[in-house]
């Protein structure tokens, strides 16, 4: 038996209607996690940023020199 070109086309088209609605369902979870993975980026860098400006002041006030990595 084989299946002619309508054949797949149909249940290309079964197929995508079965899947949307999943697929939606998975685009909004993936976007939810972008946006938190985002804050907390944002967060977590100006927070870096934040300690390091304090160790700076903290080495200048010290008259400490900087490590050189």
């Amino acid at each position: 038996m084989s299946l002619t070109k309508s054949d797949l086309l149909s249940i290309r088209q079964v197929v995508r209607e079965e899947t949307k609605p999943q697929f939606q369902k998975l685009e909004k979870k993936i976007d939810k996690v972008d946006r938190k993975f985002d804050k907390l980026f944002n967060f977590l860098d100006k927070d870096h940023t934040k300690l390091v400006k304090r160790v700076r002041t903290i080495e200048n006030n010290l008259e400490i020199s900087p490590p050189e990595f």
